[in-house]
Protein backbone atom coordinates (compact mmCIF):
# COMPACT_ATOMS: atom_id res chain seq x y z
CA UNK A 1 0.00 0.00 0.00
CA UNK A 2 3.08 2.38 1.39
CA UNK A 3 4.75 1.51 -2.04
CA UNK A 4 1.99 1.94 -4.27
CA UNK A 5 0.94 5.09 -3.08
CA UNK A 6 5.01 6.12 -3.55
CA UNK A 7 4.91 5.11 -6.76
CA UNK A 8 1.41 7.19 -7.84
CA UNK A 9 3.40 9.92 -6.17
CA UNK A 10 6.56 9.12 -8.35
CA UNK A 11 4.24 8.94 -11.50
CA UNK A 12 2.04 12.27 -10.71
CA UNK A 13 5.75 13.97 -9.91
CA UNK A 14 7.16 12.94 -13.49
CA UNK A 15 3.61 13.47 -14.99
CA UNK A 16 3.84 17.42 -13.41
CA UNK A 17 7.41 17.84 -14.15
CA UNK A 18 6.82 16.83 -18.02
CA UNK A 19 4.01 19.32 -17.83
CA UNK A 20 6.05 21.70 -16.45
CA UNK A 21 8.67 21.29 -19.07
CA UNK A 22 6.25 20.69 -21.95
CA UNK A 23 5.21 24.34 -21.00
CA UNK A 24 8.34 25.57 -20.34
CA UNK A 25 9.41 24.62 -23.65
CA UNK A 26 5.99 26.10 -25.19
CA UNK A 27 7.03 29.72 -23.37
CA UNK A 28 10.65 29.24 -24.95
CA UNK A 29 9.03 29.08 -28.52
CA UNK A 30 6.33 31.50 -27.92
CA UNK A 31 9.30 34.18 -26.60
CA UNK A 32 11.31 33.31 -28.99
CA UNK A 33 8.62 33.78 -31.99
CA UNK A 34 7.12 37.08 -30.07
CA UNK A 35 11.51 38.33 -30.02
CA UNK A 36 12.02 37.32 -33.64
CA UNK A 37 8.91 39.58 -34.73
CA UNK A 38 9.97 42.19 -32.23
CA UNK A 39 13.54 42.27 -33.87
CA UNK A 40 12.04 41.75 -37.20
CA UNK A 41 9.22 44.89 -36.64
CA UNK A 42 12.32 46.64 -35.68
CA UNK A 43 14.33 46.14 -38.51
CA UNK A 44 11.76 46.92 -41.25
CA UNK A 45 11.28 50.52 -39.27
CA UNK A 46 15.14 51.30 -39.44
CA UNK A 47 15.35 50.14 -42.52
CA UNK A 48 12.38 52.56 -43.40
CA UNK A 49 13.71 55.21 -41.12
CA UNK A 50 17.35 54.95 -42.77
CA UNK A 51 15.14 55.17 -46.48
CA UNK A 52 13.45 58.11 -45.24
CA UNK A 53 16.95 59.50 -43.94
CA UNK A 54 18.76 59.10 -46.93
CA UNK A 55 15.86 60.48 -49.39
CA UNK A 56 15.57 63.40 -47.09
CA UNK A 57 19.12 63.91 -47.36
CA UNK A 58 18.94 63.38 -51.03
CA UNK A 59 16.27 66.20 -51.09
CA UNK A 60 18.67 68.66 -49.05
CA UNK A 61 21.50 68.14 -51.28
CA UNK A 62 18.97 68.82 -53.80
CA UNK A 63 17.45 71.75 -52.00
CA UNK A 64 20.79 73.29 -51.63
CA UNK A 65 21.61 73.29 -55.09
CA UNK A 66 18.41 74.98 -55.92
CA UNK A 67 19.22 77.42 -53.27
CA UNK A 68 22.58 78.41 -54.99
CA UNK A 69 21.47 78.47 -58.22
CA UNK A 70 18.16 80.78 -57.04
CA UNK A 71 21.16 82.93 -54.96
CA UNK A 72 22.99 83.39 -58.03
CA UNK A 73 20.30 84.45 -60.07
CA UNK A 74 19.19 87.17 -57.36
CA UNK A 75 22.44 88.44 -57.56
CA UNK A 76 22.07 88.68 -61.05
CA UNK A 77 18.88 90.90 -60.77
CA UNK A 78 20.30 92.71 -58.17
CA UNK A 79 23.20 93.95 -60.44
CA UNK A 80 20.95 94.59 -62.90
CA UNK A 81 19.02 96.97 -61.00
CA UNK A 82 21.70 98.53 -59.71
CA UNK A 83 23.04 98.82 -63.29
CA UNK A 84 19.52 100.57 -64.29
CA UNK A 85 19.61 102.64 -61.36
CA UNK A 86 22.64 104.10 -61.71
CA UNK A 87 21.52 104.71 -65.43
CA UNK A 88 18.33 106.54 -64.39
CA UNK A 89 20.45 108.45 -62.15
CA UNK A 90 23.13 109.36 -64.95
CA UNK A 91 20.06 110.53 -67.07
CA UNK A 92 18.98 112.79 -64.12
CA UNK A 93 21.82 114.04 -64.12
CA UNK A 94 22.11 114.33 -67.84
CA UNK A 95 19.12 116.19 -67.78
CA UNK A 96 19.92 118.54 -65.40
CA UNK A 97 22.84 118.93 -66.87
CA UNK A 98 21.22 120.04 -70.31
CA UNK A 99 18.61 122.11 -68.64
CA UNK A 100 21.48 124.28 -67.20
CA UNK A 101 23.52 124.31 -70.39
CA UNK A 102 20.49 125.14 -71.90
CA UNK A 103 19.69 127.92 -69.42
CA UNK A 104 23.47 129.57 -70.06
CA UNK A 105 23.14 129.38 -73.64
CA UNK A 106 19.59 131.59 -73.31
CA UNK A 107 21.96 134.27 -70.71
CA UNK A 108 24.99 134.00 -73.00
CA UNK A 109 22.15 134.65 -76.20
CA UNK A 110 20.72 137.09 -74.02
CA UNK A 111 23.92 139.03 -73.26
CA UNK A 112 24.99 138.83 -77.34
CA UNK A 113 21.54 140.21 -78.01
CA UNK A 114 21.92 143.12 -75.22
CA UNK A 115 25.53 144.04 -76.39
CA UNK A 116 24.42 143.59 -80.39
CA UNK A 117 21.57 146.09 -79.69
CA UNK A 118 23.63 148.66 -78.48
CA UNK A 119 25.58 148.73 -81.40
Amino acid sequence: MLSSIYKEYQHEKIRRKAKLEAKKQAMLFSINEMINGLLTKIDENVSKAYINQHRLNTEFKELITQLHIYQNHVNVWLKLVSDIRNVLKELGDVECWSVKMEQDAMLIDSCLQTVLSRY
